[in-house]
Order: structure tokens, then sequence, then C-alpha cells
């Protein structure tokens, strides 16, 4: 029995009606996929755009998963972007959002 509300648990954010957080990612390196699929799985959830230093591999990521490829600088200014997952290695995270 506890196992059925651990499953009913785990679908409640799916269940219920949010408004879309538009989404986006800095850092596409090696957990950069996971992640995206991961959050698209979130109804509620907009992944709207890839950043990364690195341009070719940041437009690599946003051809993969449908996404817009945008500059770093870019993504932290977007009013639009609601909520930034920051990817870049632990060390770089300052560095990735001093402008913020």
């Amino acid at each position: 029995m506890s196992d059925d509300i651990g499953r009913q648990d785990s679908n409640i954010m799916n269940k219920q009606k949010y408004d879309s957080v538009r989404v986006g990612i800095i850092g596409c390196g090696d957990v950069c996929d996971q992640y995206i699929r991961n959050i698209k799985t979130f109804d509620f959830i907009e992944i709207k755009s890839a950043s990364d230093i690195n341009t070719e591999r940041a437009e690599e990521t946003a051809k993969k998963h449908s996404l817009k490829a945008v500059l770093p600088e870019d993504l932290l200014s977007d009013p639009q972007i609601e909520l930034i997952v920051n990817l870049t290695p632990p060390a770089a995270h300052r560095l990735s959002l001093i402008h913020i």
C-alpha cells in the first residue's frame, strides 16, 4: 500500500495544472542531454534556449532538442527566461552567472 502512495506522490507535479515556466540551459556539456530529457517530462516547464561558451556545442544541443542556441550573455539578459538551469562545471558557476 505504501508503494501506491509513493507512485501517486511522484505523479502529482504532472497532474496539477501550472502556468508554463520558461527555462534556459547554460552549459551544454556531458550531463546536458539527460537533464533536458528529464526536464521535458514536466508539462509545465518549457525549455526555450541552450547556451554555452562553446557556441558549436550550444548549437548542437539546440538542434538536437529543438531549442534556440544563444550566447550566455543573451540568455542571462533575456526577460522571457524565468529560470536558468546552470549545468556548467561547479568551478564555473560563479563566472557563468556574474551578470545576473
